[in-house]
């Protein structure tokens, strides 16, 4: 799960830095329907394994968002998790 976690960061993050880096964030729709389904996997992803991790006891399909570039985001913090976690 942190290793997906991981590469999905490593993937997304280029994209915003350069964003940022230009103002703009364009994505054609082909770009905005991959980052989409990756998105969708990993939340299928953590809903499936929930039941495992006392942390994501309050994980649910509201946690799946859409940002204002119509990429789904997962927004989650659980209060139980230190640092020791990770």
């Amino acid at each position: 799960m942190k290793s997906l976690i991981i590469t999905l960061i490593l993937l997304v993050f280029p994209l915003t830095l350069n964003a940022k880096a230009q103002g703009v964030l364009r994505l054609d729709r082909e770009t905005k329907d991959f980052c989409n389904q990756i998105m969708m996997d990993l939340f299928k992803a953590i809903i499936s394994e929930k039941g495992k991790y006392e942390d994501l006891s309050k994980f649910t399909e509201d946690n799946l968002k859409k940002n204002q570039h119509d990429i789904y985001i997962i927004q989650y913090r659980s209060e139980k998790i230190t640092y020791e976690t990770f």
